[in-house]
């Protein structure tokens, strides 16, 4: 796209199972709803996330990924999709995980939505989120919803200034040990809790740097009641509270002298 044609849900259309639709930078005025099996959606080689725009035109959730076992996207701009309370319509990207699937979501930048990315009923599944920033979403920047992975890693993001949650997750006493991992983000300046579980036993907590999130760091909460949320301070594990020293308020790179550069698990890469 768009050497073969002007639309990516053209190109994801006439996609067969397992291939790579290669998107060049532009920005694409389109809600994109994803349904094959195996699919690649990435930026061009040689271009910038920011340089590939998925525009939703706030309309709805800008990238839909339903009814897969597999599904990589990886290096694109995805924002604008509508800014309503209501994470199935209003989100960056939405992955509707029923149909047991495997996710990869790498270098995105997610902005501007009502929540930036759901993860829906991904039970028994693998899903990898590595190296995006998610940010200025109105609601919540990651929502793992009534799901329990067989692995959900959640690793070098940045998930700063959104609306309310930075992660959050209603997964109880079914899930396995350390099935939830998150490890080397930076989570700051959040409009609520900057991590926020039902209880906080069953996941790892590491290496994260949690900042100026309004609602407190880590907060656990028994069946949503009002009035018993609960901070907390993950077992066995290295999470700071400094600040990041972004670039600017709407630069989120580091600056030389932050404190972040090389803090993370240095078995990470």
């Amino acid at each position: 796209v768009p050497d073969e044609t002007p639309y990516v849900q053209v190109a994801v259309n006439a996609a067969c199972d397992g291939d790579t639709i290669y998107v060049r930078p532009d920005t694409y005025y389109e809600n994109l709803r994803v349904e094959k099996n195996g699919l690649t959606i990435k930026g061009a080689p040689g271009s910038k996330p920011s340089e590939v725009i998925i525009d939703g035109g706030g309309r709805g959730t800008v990238v839909y990924v339903t009814q897969v076992k597999a599904f990589t996207i990886d290096g694109l701009t995805l924002q604008n999709a509508g800014r309503d309370n209501n994470p199935e319509k209003n989100t960056g990207l939405h992955i509707d995980a029923r149909w047991k699937t495997d996710a990869l979501v790498k270098n995105l930048i997610i902005k501007d939505n009502g929540f930036g990315l759901v993860i829906w009923h991904a039970d028994d599944r693998t899903v990898t989120l590595k190296n995006n920033l998610i940010i200025n979403n109105r609601y919540d920047g990651i929502v793992n919803a009534n799901t329990n992975p067989a692995r959900l890693d959640v690793i070098n993001n940045t998930i700063a200034n959104n609306g309310r949650y930075g992660y959050t997750d209603d997964k109880r006493e079914s899930l396995e040990t350390n099935a939830i991992v998150l490890k080397n983000n930076i989570i700051s300046g959040n409009g609520g809790a900057g991590v926020y579980v039902y209880e906080s036993e069953y996941r790892l907590f590491n290496y994260n740097n949690l900042w100026q999130n309004i609602g407190g760091a880590f907060i656990k909460y028994r069946g949503g009641v009002a009035g018993i949320n609960t901070s907390f301070t993950p077992e066995n594990s290295i999470n700071l509270k400094l600040d990041p020293l972004f670039v600017s308020a709407t630069d989120f790179h580091l600056r030389s002298t932050s404190p972040m550069i090389n803090a993370g698990d240095p078995a990470i890469k």
